[in-house]
């Protein structure tokens, strides 16, 4: 097994982190043409772009590496820990929280990382929900994104509250706008989104 096959293996099997499998990448393009020329895409890119911060981000470059693993035929026994998280992270979420990098990294660090260990699974969702419904906080009822989720923060890197939505016609577009504040502050933010 060349060092480079050692390297995704030792990631794909928890030896590495996703943050150093990524610096590993990003400074050898050896390895990145091994990948994209096995895959058939520049692959490597769309690793890069990933943001291993958070559960999705890890999960999605592990499940790259282990596809890989098993084109090429290289055995190795999977770290399920990616799986199990991503796997609690699509249970725990509100469906108004999903597909936000800074939402799931706040999630991640300020709720999963803090919950009592003790609970069961049934339990550990149930207080995620619970939790994010306090963080999260909407006036009325929550945003209905229709792309992503873009929660507004902050400045000291906390969820601001939803206040309301409303969409305008554009031409052949429509623009959504999203209205959040901060109850301590009184600052607002606005954020768009077109359809």
């Amino acid at each position: 097994m060349d060092g480079y096959t050692e390297i995704m293996v030792d990631f794909a099997e928890g030896r590495i982190t996703a943050e150093l499998f990524v610096d590993v990448l990003r400074s050898s393009i050896d390895i990145r043409e091994i990948l994209n020329e096995k895959i058939g895409r520049d692959v490597s890119s769309y690793i890069l772009t990933r943001n291993v911060n958070s559960v999705s981000g890890c999960f999605s470059v592990y499940s790259i590496i282990a596809d890989y693993l098993k084109l090429i035929n290289v055995s190795f026994v999977a770290d399920e820990g990616y799986l199990e998280r991503f796997r609690f992270l699509l249970d725990a979420v509100c469906g108004y929280l999903e597909e936000d990098s800074a939402v799931e990294r706040y999630i991640d660090e300020k709720i999963i990382k803090t919950m009592p260990d003790n609970l069961s699974k049934t339990k550990q969702i149930a207080y995620c929900k619970k939790r994010q419904k306090e963080l999260f906080r909407y006036d009325d009822k929550p945003p209905r994104w229709i792309q992503n989720c873009e929660w507004a923060f902050n400045e000291k890197g906390e969820p601001m509250v939803f206040r309301y939505q409303k969409e305008i016609q554009e031409g052949a577009f429509t623009k959504f706008l999203y209205y959040f504040y901060d109850p301590l502050t009184g600052e607002t933010v606005e954020v768009e989104q077109y359809d």
